[in-house]
């Protein structure tokens, strides 16, 4: 239970519920505006409560995958250091983190300048 109380542990946490925060408005704003071209409002409205009903099952399984994954994934790849400023290791837990977050922000970016 201590492990779980880390700095370590809640930036980890923080970033978790920030990305599904992210990906969970990209999947509700996709999902109608893929709504609205159905031509019934009734058929429109199945097909949001569809869409998010599958999105967050989808979420929550892909979650459990993602915290199982990197339990695996905490070995140190290569050092980093930046004199007194910044120094530790990089884990492939954390370049997915970082490469996967730039990558959400980057669609969610490209979505608002398309609408």
């Amino acid at each position: 239970m201590a492990d779980l109380l880390t700095m370590e542990s809640l930036f980890t946490l923080f970033m978790l519920v920030l990305l599904q925060a992210v990906l969970g408005f990209d999947n509700l704003l996709y999902i109608a505006i893929e709504s609205n071209k159905v031509g019934d409002p009734k058929d429109a409205r199945k097909v949001r409560q569809l869409g998010i009903a599958i999105a967050v099952i989808l979420r929550i399984v892909l979650l459990v995958i993602i915290v199982k994954l990197f339990g695996l994934l905490a070995e140190p790849l290569f050092p980093i250091h930046l004199g007194k400023f910044m120094h530790g290791e990089f884990t492939l837990q954390a370049l997915v983190t970082l490469f996967g977050g730039a990558f959400i922000i980057y669609t969610a970016i490209k979505e608002i300048h398309h609408l």
